[in-house]
């Protein structure tokens, strides 16, 4: 009987030449042919002819595509789009969306209502694809939408580019404009949500300093979120610093500077405005501003009075005219401005008259300047009792008491003394 350890399987040795001898680590398996080899060199016969039956294929479309287009045939168009746009051969893909986008840009670019509407079509068929010629494509489209006042599609085409997938420093800058420019399509649109999103997208991609487009954008925004006092800032840094030769700005620098003395004014009134208000006035060029006689007035805390209102008013924008607190914005403004102004005529004044300054009923009078005073933008305190508005706190009309009381009294003193040493000089009495 055979040992099993040593003639296991008939006595065939498997660990010497199993298999009938073949021995299937050596090169020559499967009869001396090279498998893997044999994969790779059919892989890549594959890829190539995989690659020139595309180029084929897109030679036998090109025509029929360019017949659609320049007969502008938007149904055909789409109906082809449909067919051949989703295709699982990328490199058809590629190839007709490049040729779809030198057509736009070269036979077409007479035809923007038909780019539109093919574009748009084209864009939401190939739904997230995103690739170079797409990119281009939304770009084109967005543009043309922008033209027509179609604001808020033209951010929605750029929104569905995927920009952040190019994150390179280099191109941080590009980053920051293109989430800039999806800002302002929105703001046009009066979707101030929407912007504000939008413009905080480029947090993470922002270089130093920050870009001149990306303060633009910002002042813009906070100019609709009426907070005019963060907004006349931004102006104020545009009008020193902007760059003309920059294409993305949307003002030269006296017109920012227009922008920031506008929103100066209409921003809540308190001593933060008023230094914004020095900065304005003690720049030259503010002088040929055409508001710029209720602009001096805003910042020497002098009466504005309706007449000027009035004439200010039409250098305002439409979302700078929404009411706030019962008011519109210049209204409540010149309130504001007109209630501390008062307070550098009287000690104290009673609601009644306080209503009649301003145009307004008492009790609105009382709640404007009660808001004030809680917002710790000016000093004072109300009595209710006797419906009256004091300017100073009560410790402030405390010490101004005891210092006229002392002026008075030191003025006494002098009397006496010259009474009792040049009583025969001065006759008082």
């Amino acid at each position: 009987m055979s040992d099993f350890d040593d003639d296991d399987f008939g006595g065939v040795d498997v660990d010497d030449d199993d298999f009938g001898g073949v021995d299937v680590d050596d090169d020559d398996d499967f009869g001396g042919v090279d498998v893997d080899g044999d994969e790779n060199m059919s892989s890549e016969l594959n890829r190539s002819v995989s690659k020139e039956e595309s180029k084929a294929l897109f030679e036998s479309l090109k025509g029929q595509f360019e017949s659609l287009i320049k007969q502008k045939d938007d149904s055909g168009v789409v109906e082809f789009a449909q067919t051949h746009f989703l295709s699982d051969n990328p490199l058809l893909k590629k190839d007709l969306m490049s040729l779809l986008v030198r057509l736009v840009e070269g036979e077409l670019s007479d035809s923007p209502e038909f780019v539109l509407s093919i574009g748009g079509k084209i864009i939401a068929i190939a739904g997230e694809q995103s690739t170079d010629e797409m990119h281009k494509l939304r770009r084109i489209v967005s543009k043309l939408q922008d033209e027509q006042g179609q604001w808020a599609e033209a951010a929605r085409t750029l929104e569905g580019i995927d920009i952040k997938a190019r994150t390179e420093e280099k191109l941080s800058v590009e980053v920051c404009r293109h989430f800039s420019n999806i800002s302002n399509l929105y703001l046009q649109a009066r979707m101030v949500k929407e912007a504000e999103l939008a413009i905080n997208q480029c947090s993470q991609y922002l270089p130093k300093p920050n870009p001149v487009f990306y303060t633009d954008t910002w002042a813009k925004l906070h100019n609709h979120l009426m907070d005019f006092t963060k907004a006349a800032i931004c102006y104020l840094r545009l009008s020193q610093s902007a760059d003309q030769g920059e294409m993305e700005l949307s003002n030269t620098a006296v017109g920012y500077l227009e922008e920031a003395a506008i929103c100066a004014i209409l921003a809540p009134a308190g001593p933060h405005r008023l230094r914004i208000l020095g900065t304005i006035c003690k720049d030259e060029r503010s002088d040929n501003l055409p508001f710029h006689s209720i602009l001096k007035k805003a910042y020497s805390e002098k009466i504005i009075r309706q007449e000027e209102k009035i004439g200010f008013r039409a250098h305002l924008r439409d979302f700078q005219m929404v009411s706030v607190d019962g008011f519109d914005v210049l209204d409540k403004a010149c309130i504001e401005h007109n209630i501390l102004s008062a307070g550098n005529i009287y000690d104290n004044i009673s609601f009644t008259e306080l209503g009649l300054l301003l145009g307004v009923d008492k009790q609105k009078a009382e709640q404007s300047a009660a808001r004030m005073i809680m917002e710790n933008r000016m000093t004072g305190f109300l009595d209710q009792i006797e419906e009256l508005l004091y300017f100073r706190e009560p410790d402030q009309m405390n010490e101004w008491s005891a210092n006229i009381f002392s002026a008075c009294a030191r003025v006494v003193n002098v009397v006496d003394f010259i009474a009792l040493h040049h009583a025969n000089e001065f006759k008082l009495g």
